[in-house]
């Protein structure tokens, strides 16, 4: 998963000198209380401002509780529009980068249908209609152009959670 960052107009220059997680961890993020992506900020070392609210967190970046808001790219574009006038932009320099995987649960005794999801998922991603398929939404193929941009530095963070299932 790529995840860009939403920053407030005016609040400095902070991105510009972040080039490793180390310089990152100097900063405070907004996240989610109870999104899945704080666990890996967290155990990433990275400080960050909690909230209950989605809609609260772009107020308190406006405020300046936190330096950046922690957005996946896919997310990202209908915000940008939303919360321009409020002086809310998209970081141009830096992208962080983690292992997010998505699952499909079946019922433990339904081992056909999970063997069928699996196999349509393999001939999905073969025939390129996997692909196909999020090509019709514009904030994915917006947010693949992003994630391309050369410009762009990226820093990588574990997903320490799906790294002990991938060791399985």
């Amino acid at each position: 998963m790529y995840v860009s960052e939403l920053s407030e107009v005016g609040g400095g220059d902070h991105f510009s000198q972040v080039k490793t997680i180390a310089d990152l961890r100097r900063l405070r993020g907004g996240i989610g209380s109870h999104w899945p992506d704080r666990i890996v900020m967290e155990e990433n070392g990275l400080p960050l401002v909690l909230s209950m609210s989605y809609f609260n967190l772009f107020k308190m970046l406006v405020s300046r509780r936190f330096d950046y808001y922690s957005r996946g790219a896919h997310q990202v574009l209908p915000e940008i529009s939303r919360y321009a006038t409020k002086g809310i932009t998209l970081e141009q320099e830096l992208l962080l980068r983690y292992d997010n995987p998505v699952y499909f649960y079946v019922n433990k005794s339904n081992t056909q249908l999970a063997e069928r999801i699996g196999l349509g998922l393999k001939i999905a991603q073969e025939d390129g209609s996997f692909d196909a398929l999020f090509a019709q939404f514009e904030n994915f193929t917006w947010a693949e152009a992003m994630i391309k941009q050369a410009d762009r530095r990226v820093i990588p963070l574990t997903n320490f959670s799906f790294s002990g299932l991938a060791a399985q």
